[in-house]
C-alpha cells in the first residue's frame, strides 16, 4: 500500500495512509507500555518486520520529491513514523529484552543506517534524538555491547552521528 507494486501514487491519499500508520505506531506503544500483551508476543515477527519496512521509507521511495505541500506533509509524516518506531523499539529493547533479542541486531542496523542518511537539519531533531535514544538504550546493556564493539563502528557513530548533532540551536 505504501511501498511496492501496489503503492499509492496520489499524495493526498498517501498522506492519509501515513497518518493512519503513525497512529498505529502510537497505539502500539500505548498498548505495550505496561505489559507485553500475548497478542503482540505471538505476532512479534509480523510487527517487527512491518516496523523495519517502515524504517526504510523515504521521500524518493514514495516519489515525493517534487515539493508540493501534500508531498511535504507526507515527508514530515514519514519522519514522525520513523521516530515513533524508534520509541517503540526502545520500549521493547528496555522492557521486553528476552522476547525482542532476536530482532535487536536488525533494528540497530536499520536505525544506524537511517541516522547516517539523515541530515542535521532542525526538522529531523526529534527523529535523530529518538534514534540516538534507542541506540543508547541498547548500548547501555552489557549483553548488547557486542553490536558496537568494532572500533570502526564507534568512530563512525561519534563522527557521523553524535558530533554533528551536538550543537545548540538558536530559536
Amino acid at each position: 500500500m505504501v511501498i511496492g507494486a501496489n503503492r499509492i501514487s496520489d499524495a493526498s491519499r498517501l498522506t492519509t495512509v501515513l497518518q493512519c500508520l503513525l497512529l498505529v505506531c502510537k497505539i502500539f506503544l500505548s498498548l505495550n507500555c505496561q505489559d507485553l500483551p500475548e497478542f503482540f508476543e505471538d505476532n512479534m515477527q509480523d510487527w517487527m518486520t512491518f516496523f523495519r519496512s517502515l524504517l526504510q521509507l523515504n521521500a524518493s521511495t514514495l516519489n515525493l520529491t517534487n515539493g508540493t505541500n501534500e508531498n511535504n506533509n507526507a515527508t514530515v509524516l514519514i519522519e514522525q513514523i520513523k521516530s515513533q518506531i524508534c520509541d517503540n523499539a526502545s520500549l521493547y529493547a528496555s522492557k521486553y529484552e528476552p522476547e525482542f533479542a532476536s530482532y535487536l541486531p536488525g533494528f540497530v542496523t536499520d536505525v544506524w543506517e537511517m541516522l547516517l542518511g539523515t541530515s542535521a537539519q532542525t526538522k529531523y531533531d526529534l527523529l535523530i534524538g529518538n534514534a540516538i535514544g534507542f541506540l543508547s538504550c541498547v548500548i547501555s546493556r552489557p549483553q548488547h555491547r557486542y553490536l558496537f564493539e568494532n572500533p570502526e563502528t564507534l568512530q563512525k557513530l561519534c563522527e557521523k552521528v553524535i558530533l554533528p548533532n551536538m550543537h545548540f540551536r538558536g530559536k
